[in-house]
């Protein structure tokens, strides 16, 4: 139990410093705010329609998926009205790939008002049939919803993405961790955002 605990106070102050540090950056950054976010050439663009936020219930729930060791909601700030999906990039030309935190660095320096959440990906994976241009990108690469973060039963971090499930063949919505070191954003990933 006091492990548990020192591994719980150890993640808590881990978010908080993270917390300071992206602040700081924010600030030292403000006069020079680059957007981050490019667009892709994926060629989709998905009207999804308006889609309350995620309640813990819904997130642990069993549709569209189930993630019963999720223990609270952190942080969401996916649109609740009508949107667009459309898909982009953090990375750089050039740039083979980027760690977990410079990903969430570069998500905040270019607003995290346009990013989508848990909902839009659900809805997504449960009406991915009726896109035949969104099949066909299956298994290229997979797409993060980056607006919601949740915490897990051991502390960590995790934010939803999509990718092929290789059992079904089919686009499948999974959580995972976002600080973790080993946490990498590549040419095989894109972020949801609203178009």
């Amino acid at each position: 139990m006091a492990r548990r605990s020192r591994t719980a106070i150890a993640a808590f102050v881990k978010r908080i410093f993270f917390t300071i540090h992206l602040w700081f950056t924010h600030r030292r950054h403000s006069q020079l705010r680059r957007d981050f976010l490019c667009e892709t050439n994926d060629e989709i663009s998905i009207k999804i329609p308006a889609l309350p936020r995620p309640t813990l219930a819904d997130v642990r729930g069993d549709y569209p998926c189930n993630y019963p060791y999720v223990s609270k909601i952190v942080r969401d700030f996916s649109p609740s009205g009508p949107v667009t999906l459309r898909l982009a990039t953090v990375l750089d030309k050039g740039e083979l790939s980027v760690g977990g935190p410079e990903y969430q660095r570069r998500l905040v320096l270019s607003g995290l008002w346009r990013l989508l959440g848990f909902q839009q990906l659900a809805w997504i994976v449960a009406h991915q049939d009726d896109y035949p241009v969104f099949l066909s990108f299956l298994g290229e690469f997979s797409i993060d919803g980056s607006a919601l973060t949740v915490i897990d039963e051991n502390g960590i971090e995790n934010t939803p993405y999509i990718c092929k499930n290789n059992g079904t063949g089919r686009w499948d919505l999974k959580f995972a961790p976002i600080w973790s070191p080993t946490s990498r954003f590549d040419r095989r990933c894109r972020v949801a955002t609203a178009g």
